[in-house]
């Protein structure tokens, strides 16, 4: 019974961390930072748990794979997480005189100006003002850069936020 706490103890554990993965992800860097990665890593290990209870053992002492693979999930993490989550962005950009910035329910958008890879693949999504006019904001989160479009030019965001409001009215019209 003792063996099986502890497996149990260690699979709860990866999925706490797996839905802490999600947690960073989504609410702090707004689904711009690709923590896929992390949450492989961390389903690999739970197989490999579940797996290691099959067998017969008496050994209670964690995997040595364990601690490589959280610590490359950490390693790989602060080496290429975004220097400035979704609010220090909206910063960013009051820093460049930019007023009224407000949020979308999309919080992160694909930059055709901005540079994208495998772990940054979008930018955040803002809307401000500045000279009286209306622009999309997107900021880079790992440099910082600023792009800006005006609002109604029937740019790409114009045009992704239409799609997905009519995706949505026809949605609750079925």
């Amino acid at each position: 019974m003792k063996r099986r706490s502890k497996i149990l103890f260690e699979v709860i554990l990866y999925m706490a961390l797996i839905l802490l993965t999600y947690y960073i992800s989504h609410y702090i860097y707004a689904d711009a930072y690709n923590m896929r990665y992390a949450a492989r890593a961390l389903t690999l290990l739970i197989v490999s748990t579940l797996t290691e209870w099959r067998k017969e053992g008496k050994n209670l002492r964690p995997k040595w794979e364990v601690y490589v693979v959280l610590g490359i999930v950490i390693i790989v993490f602060l080496a290429t997480k975004p220097k400035y989550t979704y609010e220090q962005g909206k910063e960013l950009l009051k820093e460049q005189n930019f007023t009224g910035i407000e949020s979308f329910e999309v919080r992160s958008l694909i930059s055709f100006k901005l540079d994208r890879n495998y772990f940054i693949q979008s930018s955040y999504l803002y809307i401000g003002d500045k000279n009286g006019e209306k622009y999309y904001l997107q900021v880079h989160p790992k440099s910082g850069e600023i792009d800006s479009l005006k609002v109604g030019e029937g740019n790409y965001i114009d045009n992704y936020l239409k799609l997905k409001k009519e995706k949505a009215n026809s949605s609750k019209n079925i």
